[in-house]
């Protein structure tokens, strides 16, 4: 699979909030968010 990098530019608060989520599901916050835009593609 060919990958690109892209970079996201979160307000701190949210990725403050995010980074809490993902710790308690014990992923990193790469991982969340990766799945979060899975999920919603998956979604659609």
């Amino acid at each position: 699979m060919e990958r690109e990098q892209t970079t996201l530019r979160l307000p701190p608060a949210l990725k403050e909030e995010l980074a809490r989520e993902a710790q308690g599901l014990g992923i990193s916050l790469n991982d969340y968010l990766l799945s979060i835009i899975h999920d919603r593609k998956v979604i659609r």
